[in-house]
């Protein structure tokens, strides 16, 4: 179920991504990914970095990923959300709703 999400999400990004480059061709997407508790051989990221080759994407050749985990320390979620805006990321990909809230939270107090 977990990489069938994380390929939706991929794919989504993946398609949004090449609509961008038709008019930006020179940058790199950054993908965001806020999780609690990941690793960067965590299996989350193993399939997200899977996925992401399938589509002919190469970490560090034609896309980035900026991983921020709490390391289950939830009081440094909003600075880690702010870390993202800051570095302003294409998409963010989180392990669940809490976190989604969170960075939504974080991404309209930047827009504001």
């Amino acid at each position: 179920m977990t990489r069938c999400y994380l390929f939706a999400v991929a794919l989504n990004f993946a398609l949004a991504v090449t609509t961008a480059w038709a008019q930006q061709p020179s940058k790199v997407p950054v993908v965001g990914v806020f999780n609690l508790v990941v690793g960067a051989e965590d299996a989350i990221m193993v399939a997200l970095r899977q996925a992401f080759h399938e589509l002919g994407y190469v970490e560090g050749r034609n896309i980035r990923i900026e991983l921020r985990t709490a390391q289950r320390h939830v009081d440094r979620l909003p600075d880690l959300a702010q870390e993202l805006v800051k570095l302003k990321v294409d998409v963010v990909v989180t392990g669940c709703a809490v976190l989604s809230g969170c960075a939504v939270l974080e991404t309209s107090a930047a827009v504001t």
